[in-house]
Formats: structure tokens, C-alpha cells, sequence
């Protein structure tokens, strides 16, 4: 092997992975991801995610446990409303790597949920709105690595939370009273009556 192919093998090893996951992404129609940004290792440093419809793609960086029992925690915060569902799926670029995900409420105290796998999912119903933390980790000794964080139902930073279905619900069905009874000339209707 020459001696710049060995120089250039390294550098695709590391990259390829990355390239893949990123094409995946694009191929399966997802705006391209954003990329974690270091540090992120706690409450304090946590990335905050941002989208612009609701839902988040990222590609991350993973370092798994070393001789020292050291894990590299990433940590991302975003905004959801009260009674949204949050969904959050992780993948690594290799299915043979173990990750896990943690999710906090606002007040940083943890939800409940903990997840761990080669694809680990969840699906969280948010009991009161704010910022919302989640934490991923690879799991896997001396193993490093990309991998895809997908999160749904967040709101963007900025947005007017939608109203509630009941709200609509009862804002059309008084409209439609509203209007019907200003046409009635029988006097039917509660408010038309003296």
C-alpha cells in the first residue's frame, strides 16, 4: 500500500461512516441533519435544538466506555408544549454498537424514561411545557463513532403554541350558534329571547 493511501485510509474510516449517515438522511427526504456540538456534557452545556417544523435530525459523535469507566454524555434541550408527544429514535452507524437515551423534564429531574439498544426509541407525552432535556451515550467499551438523533414534536423557539383541538372545537361551535341563531326570526335561540 503507498504511503499516502495509508494516510488517506484513516481519515475515510472516520468519514465514511459520517457520509453514510448523512446520505440516509437525504435519501429518505429530512432536510440535512444538524451536528452536535461540543461540549454538551451536562444541564449547564446542553445543545439546544431548534426546528423549524417541529422535528430535529442531528449526527452526533459517540465515545463508549474507556479503561476508566468514562462515558462521553451528550446532552440537547428543546422546547415542547404541555401535552405534546415527544419521539426520539437513535442510531448508530454501526447496529452492532449499543447507545442509550435519557430524558429530563424542565426542572432537570429525570421523566422515567430510559432507553437502551442498538436502535433505541421512545415516545413521551409531556405532562406541563418547557425546555426538555435529553442525554445520549454509546455504550459499547472502547468503541467510537456517528450516529443519528431524530427527535419529533418539539416547538420552535419563537412559535405560538397551536391551540388545543377543545378550543377549536368550541370556537366553532359558537360561531355556528352565534350565526345561526342571529338568523333566526322564530326566536328559538337563548340569546334571542326576552
Amino acid at each position: 500500500m503507498s504511503r499516502e493511501l495509508k494516510m488517506v485510509a484513516p481519515v475515510m474510516r472516520t468519514l465514511l461512516p459520517l457520509l453514510m449517515l448523512l446520505l440516509v438522511g437525504i435519501g429518505q427526504g429530512r432536510a440535512t441533519p444538524f451536528l452536535e456540538l461540543e461540549p454538551n456534557n451536562g444541564f449547564s452545556g446542553a445543545q439546544f435544538l431548534d426546528p423549524h417544523d417541529g422535528s430535529i435530525s442531528l449526527i452526533g459523535t459517540y465515545n463508549g466506555p474507556n479503561a476508566g469507566g468514562f462515558i462521553d454524555d451528550d446532552f440537547f434541550r428543546f422546547r415542547v408544549g404541555s401535552g405534546d408527544l415527544i419521539a426520539a429514535t437513535l442510531t448508530p452507524a454501526s447496529a452492532t454498537i449499543q447507545m442509550s437515551m435519557f430524558l429530563y423534564d424542565p426542572t432537570e429531574l429525570f421523566t422515567g424514561v430510559a432507553v437502551f439498544g442498538s436502535q433505541p426509541s421512545f415516545a413521551y407525552l409531556a405532562p406541563v411545557g418547557g425546555t426538555y432535556y435529553l442525554t445520549t451515550a454509546g455504550l459499547t467499551p472502547y468503541s467510537s463513532g456517528h450516529y443519528r438523533l431524530q427527535v419529533t414534536g418539539l416547538t420552535p423557539s419563537g412559535a405560538v403554541p397551536a391551540p388545543s383541538t377543545a378550543f377549536l372545537l368550541i370556537a366553532a361551535v359558537t360561531a355556528w350558534g352565534l350565526w345561526a341563531c342571529g338568523s333566526n326570526e322564530d326566536r328559538r335561540c337563548p340569546a334571542s329571547r326576552s
